[in-house]
């Protein structure tokens, strides 16, 4: 690996890390403040990505959620446990295998990722229009393309690669 490409993938990596920081940050405020500082009934950054994968998928199984999750299943069910506790997952029996176990977002749950993501859409476009218009457009399209190539590749896109 090029000398420069390793500095220039570090400042993505910092850059991208300091992002997700401030993200989170606004996500967790807004929530404690709806929660009246009842920092019990405030999901944590891994409950929230738990949630999110779930509404991304409608509803999943505990197996397939740990396995989107790359966590064991049993860490997957008491997470699980806890967020159907908070009220923001349900959790049902599969109609056609009354052993499985569905999982799915609440209306509870439901509204506060939406809520959330309102939150860390505002964040991205207060960032966007700090760039300016011709700087904005070129990281969407660069973030279009890197989506692209992602979704092109096989699920081991990094492994044992080096620029």
């Amino acid at each position: 690996m090029k000398a420069e490409t390793r500095k220039q993938a570090q400042q993505i990596h910092r850059t991208v890390r300091e992002l997700h920081r401030e993200l989170m940050g606004i996500c967790i405020s807004k929530l404690r403040s709806q929660q009246d500082d009842a920092l019990d009934a405030c999901p944590t950054l891994p409950q929230l990505n738990t949630m999110m994968v779930v509404r991304d998928n409608e509803e999943i199984s505990v197996r397939d959620l740990a396995s989107a999750l790359q966590v064991s299943a049993p860490s997957v069910s008491t997470m699980v446990d806890r967020l159907v506790e908070m009220g923001m997952l349900q959790r049902e029996q599969d109609r056609q295998d009354r052993r499985q176990v569905r999982i799915r977002l609440s209306e509870q749950g439901a509204s506060q990722i939406k809520e959330l993501e309102e939150a860390i859409f505002n964040g991205i476009a207060y960032l966007l229009e700090k760039l300016g218009p011709e700087d904005a457009e070129q990281w969407c399209s660069i973030y279009e393309r890197i989506y692209g190539f992602i979704q092109s590749e096989d699920a081991t896109i990094f492994e044992g690669k080096e620029a």
